[in-house]
């Protein structure tokens, strides 16, 4: 605010400063030249209203005022004097007056909404979420938002071609070729790149810029913004290495995994699945009951496991393979999370875990089948 008014009162000053010379220059050129009043008023008018662009309202008030003076005392019957005697006079008097008046009330409307239009652009750059910047048709930066304060960086620090000073020299070289193809070419930036805060730690940001083009098409500006993605990365990283700690867990195993489609086709296996007498690729495409000998002998079970599928409820259950070992024991679970059918409660995929059967509890599980049948 106190800057403001600082601001506010050099600017008015100045324009006292200049308006009070170029009414004297103005006069003394007019009476030297013997022009008349309304000639005289006329190049007032004009002095007035193009100081009235950079001051203020009040300002060229007083110099309008100042001006009837110099007119009515330098250009009016009687001269050097301040009274007067024609009707004629009083009405140009008057007449340029109210005209410097509206002309000035009307500039410095205008000159306020222009201010005001500026100032509320600056602001809406920066609120903007991102680094907003942009450069002269070579690709010089010219202008940078508020946000880049927060990388404790100024427009000093990166104008004309010094914000390549901040980029990670691993990423330097390849993005001025990127960038310098782009101003040349004409055609949008966009690279993911790392800049140097004013703390020396780097952070990976989104970069993107398109050029503005005149009515013929040559383009007159560049306008570009750069998005802090670092937490995106991180998290995107961390994804990596526990998708990769999953998959390190799920080869290593005693148990192999599996996954279905929603047509219960085998779509992934882990890679030591061989040890149930079946190579992998064998395997996909299939379903469990493709291999399965207990279909016909135990179809109840199967009835139960595919109802329990589709409720998306945990299923374990043992079947028996054409393969050796001859038992193995599905663990089995319905995602519906992951559907990616056209209804939400349809299930999508199926996700298990299966493993052999130790001997003793294969023949266990055979003979509890016999005394069932017996029974």
């Amino acid at each position: 605010m106190n800057r403001d008014w600082i601001s506010s009162f050099w600017r008015s000053a100045a324009q006292y400063f200049a308006g009070g010379i170029g009414l004297a220059l103005v006069t003394f050129v007019c009476f030297q030249l013997h022009l008349n009043v309304g000639t005289t008023g006329f190049a007032y008018l004009i002095l007035i209203a193009l100081l009235s662009l950079v001051g203020s309202f009040i300002g060229s008030l007083v110099l309008s005022i100042t001006a009837v003076g110099l007119l009515n005392y330098f250009f009016t019957l009687p001269l050097f004097s301040f009274r007067v005697d024609y009707p004629d006079d009083i009405l140009v008097l008057t007449a340029f007056l109210t005209t410097s008046v509206i002309v000035t009330s009307l500039t410095a409307k205008v000159r306020t909404a222009a201010e005001e239009a500026r100032a509320s652009q600056k602001a809406l750059v920066d609120t903007i979420p991102a680094l907003v910047w942009s450069t002269l048709p070579d690709g010089s930066l010219d202008f940078i938002n508020r946000r880049w304060e927060e990388l404790g960086l100024s427009l000093a620090d990166l104008q004309g071609s010094e914000w390549t000073t901040v980029i990670h020299p691993a990423e330097r070289a390849g993005v001025l070729d990127k960038w310098r193809t782009a101003v040349e070419t004409g055609t949008p930036y966009e690279n993911v790149e790392r800049v140097r805060r004013a703390d020396g730690e780097y952070h990976w940001f989104l970069s993107r810029a398109a050029p503005l083009r005149d009515e013929s098409g040559k383009i007159i500006k560049w306008y570009g913004t750069d998005t802090d993605i670092e937490d995106q990365r991180r998290a995107e990283e961390a994804l990596r290495v526990s998708e990769q700690r999953f998959r390190d867990y799920a080869e290593t195993a005693s148990d192999w995994l599996w996954e279905t489609g929603p047509d219960h086709r085998y779509l992934r296996i882990s890679e030591h699945v061989d040890r149930s007498g079946v190579a992998p690729p064998k395997r996909l495409g299939l379903t469990r009951w493709n291999y399965a000998t207990d279909i016909e002998s135990e179809p109840e079970k199967w009835r139960l496991h595919w109802a329990t599928l589709d409720a998306r409820q945990p299923s374990r259950f043992a079947i028996s393979c054409s393969a050796p070992p001859a038992v193995t024991v599905l663990r089995s679970t319905s995602n519906r999370a992951a559907s990616r059918t056209l209804t939400q409660t349809a299930t999508s995929s199926v996700i298990g875990a299966s493993a052999p059967m130790s001997p003793r509890r294969s023949a266990q599980i055979r003979l509890n089948k016999r005394c069932a049948r017996r029974g």
